[in-house]
């Protein structure tokens, strides 16, 4: 069982949802916190036998929606289109009430303001604004919120304000209870399942500096391939793809990624092509290291834990400049896709096919990270200047950041399983070192037909 601590406005909503609580769990307390003249109710859910803890709404998002400027600042900064300045005619609004990766309830109204031109609609039938609102409340950190969304009259969907204390129907309150009671099991739903790793890291080839399409050499399916996306040319795809067979190994992966490697030289066997990795090889051309969890339930936590003890570090080894062009369109936080079967695809990060060493240390601190997201729950990019720092690259900002990281780390059970994999990551971060981009992949490999010269720093 997980111990909850939740967050709400002292006001007459806050009163509702205590006392629901209340009558719904048995060790409830409460208190008034204030916190820049606003009074919040800071309502604690235990139990006795709980292992971990969440906190649902923290303060510090709270006042990242108190601060308009600064609510509209972090969502345009995570690629969110919102309404601050618009002057787009609307055709519609949607107030959209999410809790976690889930939309409890859609609330349709027409530019009119009529009775009948308000109506509670599901959310497939609006997928893309379901979609937004999700993505809003994340990146905002918060876990539920009323996310209120304008469609244009041009058909464009923008994020005009988010509630995290906000006025709920008592249908969807007690929909609520049922997402925390399940909250509250979290680690006993994810126990005795051991999570599984697979991914598809992408490379791009070059010949005397310039861009060769990965296209000529790789088809579009199999263990080896191109990708089919981010091209100017629809006859050539320029990113190759590797796709390995997963494992619940992190290093048994390593080593099917090795294998595609080995299939790749096959299929382009040419000494004067040169395989690059990491962030973007060549202008216009960002490429991405996605990791593919199954075994695991994809929820805020997860991400969150992804995107602080994973993203963080690999920000940290990144070229700055090449990572910061990548993500002006891609690389966002929390960056991911929905697949088949239950698993998710993690998109955040740059390539990290650079070396062996680098790919072994990251898949390995994927898998404890993934494995321990309950107890890995620190926020370290709460707040806009983190955001900001983020999505800049900025090393400096985070440096102090990363010892905490680590330590928190240092302390989970999967620590000691892949200690010396994931060292190389902490000293390159200690010693102020960064992967190099153009590295040849067949060289760092030690793939045939190269001498073997590894470069990680």
């Amino acid at each position: 069982m997980i111990d909850l601590q939740m967050f709400h406005k002292s006001n007459q909503d806050g009163d509702k949802l205590l006392n629901l609580i209340s009558k719904n769990f048995e060790q409830v307390n409460s208190e008034v916190t204030p916190i820049d003249n606003v009074s919040f109710l800071n309502i604690t859910i235990k139990n006795n036998d709980s292992k971990f803890s969440r906190v649902i709404n923290p303060l510090q998002s709270q006042l990242n929606c108190i601060n308009k400027e600064t609510m509209f600042k972090i969502l345009s900064r995570n690629h969110i289109p919102c309404r601050k300045n618009s002057r787009e005619l609307i055709s519609r609004y949607y107030e959209i009430l999410v809790f976690d990766l889930a939309v409890i309830s859609v609330k349709q109204r027409h530019k009119a303001r009529t009775a009948k031109n308000i109506s509670y609609i599901r959310p497939s039938q609006c997928e893309k604004a379901a979609e937004l609102s999700k993505k809003a409340v994340y990146h905002l950190g918060l876990d539920w919120a009323m996310v209120k969304i304008a469609l244009t009259v041009g058909k464009k969907y923008l994020v005009v304000d988010v509630e995290p204390s906000p006025h709920v129907k008592s249908i969807d309150l007690q929909k609520l209870m049922v997402k925390i009671s399940k909250l509250q099991q979290e680690d006993e739903l994810t126990a005795g399942r051991e999570v599984k790793l697979g991914a598809d890291p992408e490379f791009m080839l070059s010949k005397s500096r310039r861009m060769i399409p990965a296209s000529i050499y790789f088809p579009r399916h199999g263990r080896v391939g191109c990708d089919n996306i981010r091209t100017r040319d629809r006859q050539q795809h320029p990113i190759g793809e590797l796709r390995p067979r997963p494992s619940v190994s992190p290093l048994k992966l390593t080593e099917n990624l090795k294998a595609t490697l080995h299939r790749a030289l096959k299929l382009a066997p040419s000494r004067k092509l040169k395989w690059i990795a990491g962030s973007s090889p060549f202008k216009g051309y960002p490429i991405g290291g996605h990791i593919h969890f199954s075994n695991i339930k994809l929820n805020f936590a997860v991400l969150r834990s992804l995107d602080n003890f994973l993203a963080i570090p690999i920000l940290m080894l990144e070229n700055s400049r090449t990572a910061a062009l990548r993500r002006k369109k891609y690389g966002a936080l929390a960056d991911y896709r929905v697949k088949k079967y239950g698993r998710f695809e993690y998109r955040t990060l740059s390539s990290w096919l650079v070396s062996p060493e680098i790919t072994r240390a990251v898949l390995c601190l994927a898998k404890i990270i993934v494995s321990h997201y309950l107890e890995l729950n620190q926020n370290y990019l709460n707040t806009l200047e983190a955001q900001k720092a983020f999505y800049k690259g900025d090393k400096e900002y985070f440096k102090p950041v990363f010892n905490d990281l680590w330590s928190m780390l240092v302390q989970t059970n999967m620590y000691s399983l892949y200690k010396d994999e994931i060292q190389v990551i902490q000293d390159m971060i200690n010693n102020g070192a960064s992967w190099h981009e153009q590295d040849n992949l067949r060289r760092t490999w030690e793939l045939p037909g190269h001498s073997k010269n590894k470069s990680t720093s």
